[in-house]
């Protein structure tokens, strides 16, 4: 946990897109594999969420450091941030342990989902008992579910292709849909590359962008071409020999939820259409 803190800080404390890439270079070099998993999953967007740790840390910490209520909320309108006032105002830790991210993770995280709030409470304090004030800021984070940072996934591929040495675009295509914190999920990220491995996954979607000149930049209307703007959910429907696939934009397979539609793919293997998927009836989209 401690080397994810120290990564967390410093990728925190730059605005240099460089600095970031040589700091995860680095973490993705010398972190175990399923610690590494987790920090792709952070940054790429596939946080835990469901602790519903956020009313518990302004209560429990109330109790543990014996503070008036009004002194915490005049702390916190000082820092700012509530997971930072907790571990500011509580008192150092009984002993402080090195346990690695995905363990941490398992036991001290994912265990606050679903969980009761005795169980909740006894967690956290757990915690709080073995991690410094720097590795507390980060576990508050984590467990709010409120974990962001300035890293691009584009920063991340790069980082990744980098520690990996592979091409940026197969790293790219690779962290296409959700991306499981595993360390066999994280090594695959980094194995060599097969020719086929891309057939299943989408491929980057085709989106428009506003106009940055002049409309006349455009051309002569009549050399124009137009289309209707469907209000539904923009999919990639990519038909394969032995597979029929359907992924949202946000990068879901989405297939389950349109049966109907991946029945009615009857196109020849290879096809790939990107457009948008809209209830019809009688009279045309609803």
């Amino acid at each position: 946990m401690r080397r994810f803190t120290d990564l967390y800080l410093a990728l925190d404390g730059t605005n240099s897109t460089a600095e970031k890439t040589a700091m995860l270079v680095d973490y993705f070099d010398s972190a175990p594999d399923a610690d590494a998993a987790w920090v792709v999953a952070f940054l790429t967007g596939n946080r835990p969420k469901g602790t519903g740790a956020t009313g518990l840390l302004r209560d429990l910490c109330l109790r543990r450091t014996g503070h008036p209520a009004w002194l915490f909320d005049e702390c916190r309108s000082a820092v700012g941030d509530l997971s930072e006032t907790v571990a500011l105002l509580l008192p150092p830790p009984d002993t402080v342990t090195d346990e690695p991210l995905h363990v941490l993770m398992r036991d001290r995280v994912l265990a606050l989902i679903g969980a009761g709030a005795a169980v909740k409470e006894r967690i956290v304090l757990d915690a709080w008992s073995v991690l410094d004030a720097e590795s507390r800021l980060v576990y508050h984070k984590l467990i709010r579910g409120g974990f962001r940072i300035g890293v691009q996934r584009k920063t991340v591929a790069k980082a990744l292709a980098e520690a990996g040495g592979l091409e940026l675009d197969l790293v790219v295509h690779r962290l296409v849909g959700r991306f499981r914190p595993t360390a066999a999920d994280f090594r695959r990220l980094l194995d060599p590359p097969s020719p086929d491995e891309h057939l299943d996954r989408p491929y980057p979607f085709f989106l428009a962008y506003g106009l940055e000149g002049p409309v006349e930049s455009l051309g002569p209307p009549d050399g124009w071409v137009a289309e209707e703007k469907w209000d539904g959910i923009r999919a990639q429907l990519i038909i394969r020999e032995d597979s029929i696939r359907l992924w949202s934009r946000g990068e879901e397979s989405i297939g389950p939820m349109f049966p109907e539609l991946v029945a009615a793919a009857q196109l020849p293997p290879g096809t790939v259409l990107d457009g948008e998927v809209v209830i019809w009836g009688e009279d045309g989209p609803r």
